[in-house]
């Protein structure tokens, strides 16, 4: 059970059961891919790069809000990994957003890679310099349900939420006008819309009932309400789950591999049992099978991050 916390011992359970599972489904995705990222060669180009830092992010902000907090101690190194990796993680979520204006509105070639150092630098500094301050104020504690800045009325608070505000309004800003400016063009744009909207549910479904849940608790201080805690004890700490489905399943560069695998397993298992030597040898039917495959779906479904083909989809 979380020290000092306002609710009863079977209420903390059930939050804490919540956290159990939503950090583990989160470490699942988020795993999926910093694996592909890192075993898988082709599966890497600079915005799947981006995507490989946001999993990380994800991946060790979901350990950290596994409720390890039974000590002041413990209550402190949870508050200051929480806080370090969600800032991170919603960091490295506006600069994929960034980039993907700058590719598909601004119509440039490419996310200028020069940025990609002063990513680094804000996106891990910024989350730095939040904890240090919170350390040296000695501002982490008990927050209700979990450790992180023990008072609900502490301005230090508008250190997390105050720039992940600016950050959903660009999110919603610049997806709109990117819907707004490939409205017209090809069957592509199509997809590219639907792809944005996914990835604006992924930040929206797990940032926002948090940011509600902490708006309650600055209003009405002594007020906590457990459902809103059960709220986003399940869905903030799904961050990493929910970008692994949007940005993981939905881009070709971490699929194609599996697929590929799949379809190499099922051309074995249907040439073990072919009795023509053409099935798997000279012919290679087996071969087209797997090309006519690969060359049809997959290759209308138009990657977001490949940054190698032009903004109206026509060359890749």
């Amino acid at each position: 059970m979380t020290i000092g916390s306002p609710f009863t011992a079977d209420q903390q359970d059930l939050i804490d059961y919540v956290l159990y599972t939503s950090s583990v489904l989160s470490m699942v995705g988020s795993s999926f891919i910093m694996l592909t990222y890192l075993f898988v060669k082709e599966a890497r180009t600079f915005g799947t790069t981006l995507i490989f830092f946001l999993s990380v992010s994800d991946f060790f902000s979901s350990l950290a809000w596994f409720p390890w907090d039974v000590d002041e101690v413990l209550c402190t190194v949870q508050a200051s990994t929480v806080q370090f990796f969600q800032v991170a993680s919603y960091m490295w979520s506006f600069t994929i957003s960034l980039s993907l204006f700058q590719v598909f509105f601004l119509e440039r070639d490419e996310y200028p890679r020069k940025w990609f150092v002063w990513n680094h630098l804000l996106n891990w500094g910024y989350p730095t310099l939040t904890v240090t301050l919170c350390l040296v104020f000695r501002k982490f504690g008990n927050a209700g349900a979990w450790c992180w800045i023990a008072s609900s009325t502490d301005y230090f608070r508008l250190l997390v939420y105050g720039p992940m505000a600016v950050v959903l309004i660009f999110i919603c800003i610049s997806f709109m006008c990117i819907k707004f400016k490939m409205h017209h063009r090809s069957d592509f744009s199509q997809a590219l819309s639907r792809k944005l909207s996914f990835y604006l549910f992924a930040f929206v479904a797990s940032q926002v009932p948090a940011f509600v849940n902490r708006l309650q608790n600055f209003i009405w201080p002594s007020s906590p309400i457990y459902a809103l805690f059960i709220i986003q004890a399940i869905f903030q700490p799904l961050q990493g789950f929910f970008n692994a489905i949007v940005y993981g399943f939905n881009e070709e560069q971490f699929v194609e591999h599996y697929k590929h695998l799949f379809i190499k397993y099922q051309s074995t298992q249907l040439c073990k049992g072919c009795t023509h030597i053409c099935c798997c040898g000279c012919c290679g039917s087996c071969g087209r099978r797997r090309s006519r495959h690969r060359n049809g779906k997959s290759d209308e479904e138009i990657p977001i991050f490949d940054y190698d083909y032009s903004s109206d989809g026509e060359d890749r």
